[in-house]
């Protein structure tokens, strides 16, 4: 009786491991404390403990579909006479990379089925923003493909965990399977994309990606492509000179950034709290000492900071003052974190990203355009890879275009018009 039980409930925990829980933690933190009981009291008396989690499912068969089992190291390790390696990490590497390669499909032309849930949400940067379900999906990917008809998908991050929480948001968040990736679709641009025109020569259209996993589907997607950088690339730079460094991004300097070897993955959460401590020491800033703001403590001397396309890369945090935090508190004086929807780590790296993730109000000139007194709404990622207990490198796509068409200034339209296509009337 031990062993069955022992190897059925385990079974089960596997099954119901990525079901999400979208209505509250009740039900979750009901079964797995009934799952911890019956496992560590072992049969027969932890038996009925069991059957008591088995007996809740049977009579909540919506929680089948929107459940999902938060489970510990310790549980699983007494589920497997293998301690050697988490099972459950097992899994997760499996899907992940799983993940990957189906991302990997949906560049080269398949189905969004192959990888999207059937109610799937798409949040993307502008002039996407939001769709939902597969054909709006294989629309986007239409016309990315259209355009850059042999393209393939670079990979230089992908990450995967599960959420800690965010008590700013309203939405559950906590404990969500999430996958984050940066990459770059290279490809030949043969054909206009979002009215940038082609130039017939390779181009390395970069997106950062952050994806939730609901039965093992994408269930909702938010994609920050930079279109401003592929403007740069083709010659056709509609804003003022960037501060920092214009340029392709590149990978991780361990070159640790995407592994499939199942003893790599981790999710102890020791990254994402020492970044959730540096965003604490950013909200220190008094309004007059940039000093105010503890930055030493938290990055390395010599630290990467890669920007979005207009804003630009610095190093080390004398750089990173000059080119990007001076000019950005200046313009953005009572700046505020909005809330997160993903919060993760893995292995070294860590990821964070709000849709917005900042609120402010446009006070002072910012990428070359003077203060508006607008109210804007950032949608921001940040990859991080740390090193040593400190930040060594962060990625930051921010969806430029939307910011400044909140401050009343569209990119793409200004591009028309440097394009021979200008506004014909006043309004």
């Amino acid at each position: 009786m031990g062993k069955v039980f022992i190897k059925y409930l385990f079974q089960l925990q596997i099954n119901l491991y990525f079901w999400l829980d979208q209505t509250g933690l009740g039900k979750v933190n009901y079964l797995n404390t009934q799952l911890e009981i019956a496992i560590k009291n072992r049969p027969p008396k932890g038996f009925g403990n069991f059957c008591q989690a088995f007996t809740f499912l049977r009579e909540n068969p919506y929680s089948l579909f929107n459940l999902k089992i938060y489970i510990s190291h310790k549980t699983i390790e007494n589920c497997s006479s293998n301690t050697e390696q988490n099972p459950i990490q097992k899994v997760l590497i499996v899907l992940k990379k799983e993940i990957r390669l189906k991302l990997h499909d949906l560049a080269k032309g398949k189905s969004a089925e192959v990888c999207y849930h059937p109610n799937a949400k798409w949040w993307g940067s502008s002039p996407f923003d939001e769709i939902q379900g597969h054909d709006a999906i294989n629309g986007v990917w239409q016309n990315i493909r259209t355009a850059l008809p042999d393209l393939e998908r670079r990979d230089s991050i992908f990450v995967m965990g599960h959420n800690v929480p965010d008590e700013r948001v309203a939405f559950q968040m906590a404990g969500n399977l999430m996958v984050a990736s940066i990459c770059h679709y290279q490809g030949t641009f043969l054909h206009p994309l979002c009215g940038i025109p082609a130039n017939n020569k390779v181009v390395h259209l970069r997106s950062c990606e952050v994806h939730q996993l609901v039965e093992n589907k994408i269930y909702h997607s938010y994609v920050l492509i930079d279109f401003l950088d592929l403007m740069n690339q083709v010659g056709l730079w509609p804003l003022a000179p960037s501060l920092g460094t214009e340029g392709l991004w590149p990978g991780p300097a361990t070159s640790d950034g995407v592994i499939d070897d199942p003893t790599s993955h981790s999710e102890e959460n020791k990254g994402i709290e020492i970044v959730l401590k540096m965003h604490q020491a950013l909200h220190q800033f008094d309004g007059k000492n940039i000093a105010s703001m503890p930055m030493d403590e938290y990055w390395t001397s010599n630290f990467q900071y890669y920007a979005a396309s207009g804003i630009g890369t610095s190093r080390g945090l004398t750089g990173f003052r000059y080119h990007h935090q001076i000019p950005f508190l200046k313009a953005f004086p009572d700046r505020k974190g909005s809330g997160h929807y993903i919060r993760i780590s893995d292995g070294n790296f860590a990821v964070t990203g709000g849709w917005p993730s900042v609120e402010a109000t446009h006070k002072g000139e910012w990428l070359g355009l003077p203060g508006t007194g607008r109210r804007v709404g950032m949608r921001v990622m940040d990859f991080y890879r740390l090193e040593d207990n400190k930040i060594a490198e962060n990625w930051v796509p921010i969806d430029i275009i939307h910011v400044l068409k909140q401050m009343g200034f569209d990119v793409f339209a200004r591009l028309k018009h440097i394009l021979g296509d200008p506004k014909r009337d006043i309004s």
